[in-house]
């Protein structure tokens, strides 16, 4: 079995090998720009905002313990999204006709995010002059596993209980709105530091 820091060190690898197969769907399907693109960007941008966190003065030390635990996860999405992107790539090529591995990849998304939103409020951190304040901190850390819970969970249903049509009009933005209020909280926090 893959230790996680041996699946945490191919983060850069599967980030680069998201952003071709997310490429190649998008010479596939230009119709679908907006899934491909927004499936291209998810990583460098968690990148981003991991570096953004570091040099941030009030925030640097949060993510100095945590960082092997993020480049895991990070290394879990492109697993995912790579996985997703190659069976997409497949259906185009007929090798696979069937579109039950859309919503196997749809549904194993949302449980992702689910499985993360549970986990993130009960990591502690340890207190120290450097940190943010701890009540904010745990605040924001509830706020976020709550959104990523229901998002994940409300992801995972719309492809479990619509047609795929709907599902692929609905889902996306069940994922993408709690998604974009913990980073409009995260800013808000970090502006009015």
């Amino acid at each position: 079995m893959i230790s996680s820091k041996s699946l945490s060190s191919l983060a850069p690898v599967l980030t680069l090998l998201v952003i071709v197969l997310g490429a190649w769907m998008w010479a596939l399907e230009p119709e679908k720009s907006l899934r491909w693109g927004i499936g291209m960007i998810f990583l460098p941008a968690a990148w981003i905002s991991i570096i953004l966190f570091q040099r941030s003065k009030a925030c640097r030390n949060i993510l100095e313990g945590g960082k092997q635990n993020l480049m895991l996860g990070i290394s879990f999405a492109g697993i995912m999204l790579a996985g997703t992107f190659a069976l997409k790539i497949s259906q185009n090529y007929h090798i696979i006709d069937d579109s039950s591995p859309d919503r196997l990849v749809a549904v194993m998304l949302g449980a992702f995010m689910v499985v993360i939103g549970n986990a993130l409020p009960k990591k502690l951190e340890p207190f120290g002059e450097e940190k943010c304040a701890p009540t904010q901190l745990q605040s924001l850390k509830r706020f976020a596993g709550w959104m990523f819970v229901l998002a994940g969970f409300g992801y995972a249903m719309a492809w479990l209980v619509l047609p795929d049509s709907l599902a692929d009009k609905v889902a996306l933005p069940i994922l993408a709105v709690p998604v974009l209020l913990v980073i409009a909280r995260t800013t808000w926090l970090r502006l009015v530091r």
